[in-house]
């Protein structure tokens, strides 16, 4: 009976914390009555240290040269995009990290002329620390991130600066993004036209 009794509790949280972000309405305009946290402001001022994350995770990748996308950051120097697909013991996706390299003679993963650009990740990774967001609970990040934030469907967008982060899921996040911008965005219309932005992989 009691068995029973905690699979009830257990149920009514669940259904009670999807529907806190389920019955949230779209926001599609920045309100500027609202403020980022600064948890999200320490997040998205440094959200990778590439040499460190490089360090801790010697393993194999996939990686070749990443599509030019117009809304991507350009570091002042001659150079390109890469994109690695990092394997976990060589089974399945790890992170998917775009780069920018300025060493035209590019020496590959652990290259140290490249700059950070674009993180996206659909599953828990311990190793990207701060970063690691992926089935945390949607209701939990808003308190944590505030409620700064533009919302369309599942997707939950919070920016600083020329960062912005995108979120994923209805109860706990599926999948996100982190991106370097070259300018930061007005509001969701915006975002819906940059090429391929809101979507988890873009080939």
């Amino acid at each position: 009976m009691l068995r029973y009794f905690f699979i009830i509790i257990i149920y009514l949280v669940t259904t009670t914390t999807q529907a806190q972000t389920d019955s949230v309405p779209d926001r599609l305009a920045w309100d500027k009555s609202k403020k980022n946290s600064k948890e999200l402001i320490k997040l998205l001022v440094d959200p990778l240290n590439l040499r460190d994350f490089e360090k801790q995770n010697p393993m194999h990748s996939n990686s070749g040269g990443a599509n030019k996308q117009s809304y991507y950051s350009k570091p002042n120097s001659k150079g390109f995009y890469y994109r690695y697909f990092l394997f976990n013991n060589m089974v399945g996706y790890g992170p998917i990290i775009v780069t920018f390299q300025k060493d035209p003679t590019m020496k590959g993963y652990m290259d140290s002329s490249e700059t950070f650009i674009e993180l996206s990740c659909d599953k828990p990774f311990k190793t990207l620390g701060k970063i690691d967001l992926v089935g945390s609970s949607l209701s939990e990040v808003v308190k944590k991130f505030g409620d700064n934030y533009l919302k369309s469907g599942d997707n939950w967008i919070y920016q600083y600066n020329n960062t912005i982060l995108i979120l994923h899921g209805k109860e706990k996040v599926t999948w996100f993004k982190v991106t370097l911008l070259n300018k930061s965005f007005k509001n969701f219309e915006e975002i819906s036209k940059a090429e391929d932005l809101i979507s988890y992989f873009e080939y």
